[in-house]
């Protein structure tokens, strides 16, 4: 009878446990499209070679490039909104000091868009921003400075916020581990850039309506890529 009892909680066991399964839900097409490459145990060098990784390699140097290119010319870019107002450009240059280690308080914000929507809403989303923040940077007014800062934290937070996430969906455990480490290198190569990038702008007297567009479009036609 001692048998049976363990017999008896075992098969019970098992048809709880095929019921828990049987409710657990299929996984979206859109997880699927993103997870296949990793399942399918991709090796290092094939995936180095794939269009999905060369188009997140692109993303990712575009993207450095930008956020580094306005954080290391921010002085430089109010000088030239204000005329040369030292004043008003020592403060907005203060106040973005100030803002770029409190980007912690939009984690509920960059969360939020990540768990309820499809990632690629999240790579349109930074495009765009990218670039409206782009158009802030280079109109001639003072006050409109700061909400194209504001743009341009989130952006960067949103940006170091989603790029794990995606490695993740495509590569799996190896994506935040090799991959991520090999595109960042590649990112932080195409940053360089941004010495010759600084020196255009400054020979032509800090005139930046050229760099100020043309990288937040390249960051919109990028982000558009990877969606």
């Amino acid at each position: 009878s001692g048998v049976s009892l363990v017999d008896g909680v075992h098969v019970e066991e098992v048809v709880e446990t095929d019921a828990l399964l049987s409710n657990v839900p299929e996984m979206p097409d859109r997880m699927e499209k993103w997870t296949r490459p990793w399942l399918g145990e991709m090796s290092t060098k094939s995936i180095l070679f794939s269009l999905p990784y060369l188009l997140l390699a692109l993303w990712f140097s575009v993207y450095t490039t930008n956020n580094y290119f306005y954080i290391e010319n921010v002085n430089n870019l109010l000088s030239w909104v204000t005329d040369g107002d030292e004043q008003q450009t020592s403060i907005g240059t203060s106040i973005f000091s100030v803002l770029l280690p409190v980007t912690v308080i939009f984690t509920p914000v960059t969360s939020f868009l990540l768990d309820r929507y499809p990632v690629e809403l999240s790579y349109m989303i930074m495009g765009w921003i990218s670039f409206l923040a782009g158009v802030l940077s280079v109109l001639p007014v003072y006050g409109l400075q700061f909400p194209g800062m504001f743009l341009v934290v989130f952006n960067r937070f949103y940006f170091n916020s989603t790029a794990p996430f995606l490695l993740t969906l495509l590569y799996g455990p190896a994506g935040t581990t090799t991959v991520y480490g090999i595109v960042n290198f590649v990112a932080a190569t195409a940053n360089l850039s941004n010495y010759f990038w600084s020196y255009l702008v400054i020979s032509n007297q800090n005139n930046f309506y050229l760099l100020n567009i043309g990288l937040p479009s390249a960051c919109l036609l990028s982000s558009t890529f990877v969606a």
